[in-house]
């Protein structure tokens, strides 16, 4: 028998999670952010996420950052 969720995490490469937090408040967001930073740390997946106006608790989680600004990169 064949554990659906060892499967899924030897097939998932990237993972791109558009406004995950969307409609959540601050505390419930946090905390889905870290659930997604641990799964990318245990199981050494890449998760691109797309967050407007994170807190900056949770904007200290990501790695690495693109932001942008009215379309354009931001630096």
């Amino acid at each position: 028998m064949f554990n659906s969720s060892t499967i899924l995490r030897q097939i998932i490469l990237l993972c791109v999670i558009q406004e995950p937090t969307s409609g959540l408040d601050s505390s419930t967001s946090l905390k889905l952010v870290r659930q997604l930073k641990d799964f990318a740390v245990t199981f050494n997946k890449t998760i691109l996420v797309t967050i407007h106006q994170p807190s900056s608790q949770t904007y200290h989680l990501f790695d690495t950052l693109l932001l942008l600004t009215r379309g354009e990169v931001s630096i």
